[in-house]
């Protein structure tokens, strides 16, 4: 791939390209598993389609001119995209939240947060400049048609 192809699908990211690798992910790995795994399975194919994706991104927390500490969110895609992975039962606003000051602390305003709960049914919530607000996605269910556990 020359790198003006390599620039111009990077380009073409976005939100539902990234909820559906997710979900694909998801389905193939079953639910249980901790976010780091899922994280690993989205990076592979998100490199496999050529995109750039940091994972852990570091970001200073400074006060007074100081650092004081530190944060990392889950992955940092094609330096525009902040997404933080839960596997919680139940996104709560503190995660909201947290994935907000990571895009403030990146200077996007591009936000995920993707979370993986035991009920099958991928959750993904992106920011919307337009309102300001996160959206809740479409909501896919991800356990294989097969699976007949409750």
């Amino acid at each position: 791939m020359t790198v003006t192809a390599a620039v111009a699908m990077r380009s073409q990211i976005n939100y539902e390209h990234v909820h559906q690798i997710a979900a694909q992910a998801f389905k193939a790995l079953d639910v249980g598993h901790i976010e780091s795994i899922y994280q690993k399975a989205i990076v592979l194919d998100l490199m496999l389609c050529g995109h750039k994706c940091e994972c852990e991104k570091t970001m200073p927390i400074v006060y007074k001119e100081q650092q004081i500490g530190f944060v990392r969110a889950d992955m940092f895609i094609n330096d525009r995209i902040v997404v933080e992975l839960k596997a919680v039962a139940t996104v709560q606003p503190a995660h909201l939240q947290q994935v907000r000051r990571y895009g403030k602390l990146l200077q996007t305003s591009e936000m995920m947060l993707i979370n993986f709960p035991l009920s099958g049914i991928l959750e993904v919530h992106a920011f919307s400049a337009e309102t300001g607000k996160f959206v809740k996605m479409q909501a896919l269910e991800c356990r294989a048609a097969t699976d007949a556990r409750s």
